[in-house]
């Protein structure tokens, strides 16, 4: 996806804003270990969860695995934590932003949980946002 900004001058910016353009840092360029990844967008602050999405983004069949590994549809409802919603949030947008037909497949799975979930929710819009 592109986003375009015009200027007073009639200058054009074209702005590539995938997750998978995001500028990663060297060290973070070199990290190998997905299930390291994942703790760092599911518990990491936002900055170090993003970029950690943006280097997972770049391996989508290690991100779609990982994702598999780690979510479920939810089952019976019980409280969620903000900090639960907020790893949900990002593994989704996680999800859509690698867009195979794997990782579509996992958000149309996460979709069929329980109808109160968060989790089910996000999965939910994924989908209908890229139906559109």
């Amino acid at each position: 996806s592109n986003l375009l900004t015009a200027g007073g001058d009639h200058t054009v910016l074209v702005w590539d804003v995938r997750l998978q353009a995001v500028p990663l840092p060297d060290a973070l360029k070199k990290e190998t270990d997905a299930a390291k990844l994942w703790n760092r967008l599911a518990t990491g602050g936002a900055k170090d969860a993003y970029l950690a999405m943006a280097r997972l983004s770049r391996e989508p069949d290690a991100a779609v695995k990982m994702a598999r590994l780690r979510l479920r549809p939810v089952g019976k409802p019980r409280p969620e934590t903000d900090a639960e919603k907020v790893a949900d949030a990002r593994a989704v947008e996680l999800l859509e932003a690698v867009a195979t037909a794997d990782a579509r497949a996992l958000l149309k799975e996460l979709a069929e949980g329980h109808a109160g979930a968060f989790r089910t929710q996000e999965a939910k819009r994924a989908l209908e946002r890229n139906t559109r």
